[in-house]
């Protein structure tokens, strides 16, 4: 059986290939994720707590991809450069859902969770 949040989140990472984000709503997420409303509502209570996790799922990864990429290294310059470049090999495979979550910001009550949320 699959988890209802991971396939409501896979979606939405699928979704932001094709969709404008200001086309975003939940039923459409649903739909994709072949999940019921009330299961989305009970899961993230809303598209903002919705928003607010793909935001920390998207930063998760971002984070482990570049643990991952300086793992063993030592501090210094190219330990420096292999971060960067992780982290912009992430952005750019995920360049849609980060358009997403650069747009969510825009929106007073996603940022305000997301800026809580990055403390």
């Amino acid at each position: 059986m699959t988890d209802p949040r991971q396939s409501l989140l896979d979606a939405g990472t699928r979704l932001a290939r094709c969709v404008d984000f200001e086309a975003l709503d939940t039923d459409r997420l649903c739909r994709e994720a072949a999940v019921d409303p009330a299961t989305f509502a009970a899961t993230f209570g809303d598209l903002t707590g919705y928003l607010a996790a793909l935001q920390e799922r998207f930063m998760a990864a971002l984070i482990d991809r570049m643990l991952a990429a300086t793992a063993g290294m030592r501090p210094g310059l190219l330990r420096i450069q292999v971060a960067i470049e992780a982290f912009l090999g992430h952005c750019l495979a995920e360049h849609a859902l980060r358009g997403w979550l650069l747009a969510a910001r825009e929106r007073p009550e996603i940022f305000a969770v997301l800026e809580r949320q990055n403390r």
